[in-house]
């Protein structure tokens, strides 16, 4: 890439992040998994030119292990673990020599490197993993470009977050045969899910018909956890009912009409056992619960924080928990798995009443849900019983059992790699149905605000 080309360069990269940072920013499109083709077009075709230019007359060299592209990764939550999901899947089904990782590192969080927890989730070796430090987009470009000449993958399964702009740029054929885009942040408007000859893996039935409607070649895989076996505690071990929760703090936004503090306060004093946080929780927001307890007349220590676990599973199991509440109004797509293979009862939080379908096989079976403080009495009330419990247990084991163990998981994620297909939906139609109207009012909205973006 010439010096004299630097500047536009850059200005394209940066103008679609910032356009895709502002749409996530905006009303109207939240919960929205649109296609961004217009930026997505001018990325890939400036990332064509580049390569052609710099790669002109270059004979082609065998093609090595598998490469992992990500913007960023975490100690925590479901993100990090899937790529460590994938490459143990893929080792156990002998698919080629170790993977690396690429990290483009957009906004500069991992410039000391990534930490040992980080690393471990991954599954992937320090020595195989690289870490983009330059300043500028169009640098971090060059020396993405740079590590995928030099790796030369037949595989590149792209984790990259929705505004990051290099991926896009890169995703072409001279650089890996299989283009795998793993889209894991299935609500919001991302780069990436329109550039030509990428194929999408959705990793529930509700993204994948958001896909299909938008006209992209989508496969469907299921999240996956580690199986801990049997549940080795009794319900309701000390005689009052234990919910927990699991999420970092953007997932309860304060501004939610149903905060947190105020909805544990409803549980407490409906359950009078104790309910227990997973996660990190900032001073201020325990302070909160806190303050917003003793106000109720709750006891605060009814209210047990477990920063960390390293095993959902497992931590539920050591904290008696008999019912999880899954993390409102943002939920935990991993977590849910994760508390499945647990054996937990499931209880989720419905944003806003719309059309469902009865008997879905591909949701977790005796879920229940709250979508008002009365509503969350009322379920909890059923659940006093240790028969009761014992049963959604069972339930919600069986559908981990059928449809995220590792077995499950390795077996589909094979198939979508030979190209055979991924899970079936058989609610397809009904679940495109449901969702056509209120996806093409927003695509449309999207492509309006991006008339004029990407290619000044």
């Amino acid at each position: 890439m010439n010096s004299e080309d630097q500047p536009n360069v850059e200005e394209v990269l940066e103008v679609a992040m910032e356009k895709v940072r502002g749409m996530q920013e905006a009303q109207g499109f939240e919960g929205v998994a649109a296609a961004l083709p217009e930026i997505d077009g001018a990325l890939w075709e400036m990332g064509q030119s580049f390569i052609r230019s710099r790669w002109k007359g270059r004979e082609a060299e065998p093609h090595a292990g598998d490469v992992y592209v990500a913007s960023q990764l975490y100690s925590e939550g479901g993100h990090t673990a899937l790529i460590g999901d994938f490459v143990d899947a893929l080792a156990e089904n002998g698919e080629g020599p170790d993977p690396s990782l690429i990290v483009t590192n957009i906004h500069g969080q991992h410039e000391g490197g990534l930490d040992e927890v980080i690393q471990r989730r991954t599954r992937i070796s320090v020595g195989r993993t690289r870490i983009l430090m330059e300043g500028g987009l169009s640098k971090r470009l060059e020396s993405l470009a740079d590590e995928l000449e030099r790796l030369r993958p037949r595989r590149t399964f792209l984790f990259q977050h929705p505004e990051d702009p290099l991926v896009p740029a890169l995703a072409h054929a001279e650089l890996a045969p299989l283009r795998m885009l793993v889209h894991h942040a299935d609500a919001t408007p991302s780069l990436g899910l329109s550039i030509p000859g990428l194929r999408i893996i959705d990793l529930n039935p509700v993204a994948a018909a958001r896909s299909r409607l938008q006209g992209l070649h989508s496969e469907l895989l299921l999240l996956t956890a580690p199986d801990p076996g049997s549940r080795p505690v009794p319900f309701l071990a000390n005689g009052r009912l234990v919910t927990a929760t699991c999420g970092s703090p953007h997932k309860y936004p304060e501004d939610y009409r149903f905060g947190y503090a105020g909805t544990v306060a409803e549980i407490l004093k409906e359950t009078e056992g104790r309910h227990v946080h997973i996660g990190p929780l900032k001073r201020k927001r325990l302070e909160r619960i806190r303050e917003t307890l003793e106000r109720e007349g709750v006891d605060p220590s009814q209210f047990v924080h477990v920063s960390r676990v390293d095993s959902l599973s497992r931590g539920l199991w050591e904290n008696q928990c008999d019912v999880y509440l899954a993390s409102f109004p943002i939920d935990g797509a991993r977590a849910s798995v994760e508390v499945a293979a647990s054996g937990t009862p499931y209880l989720s939080h419905r944003k806003r009443k719309g059309p469902s379908i009865p008997d879905d096989e591909l949701t977790l079976a005796g879920r229940m849900a709250w979508s008002d403080w009365g509503q969350l009495r009322e379920v909890l009330r059923s659940l006093k019983s240790e028969h009761v419990l014992s049963n959604k247990s069972a339930l919600v084991r069986r559908s981990y059992e059928s449809l995220y163990s590792p077995a499950v998981f390795r077996e589909t994620l094979s198939r979508i790699v030979r190209g055979e297909g991924g899970v079936v939906d058989p609610h397809v139609e009904t679940r495109s149905q449901h969702l056509s109207r209120g996806l093409e009012e927003s695509v449309n909205k999207a492509s309006e605000s991006l008339l004029g973006g990407a290619g000044e």
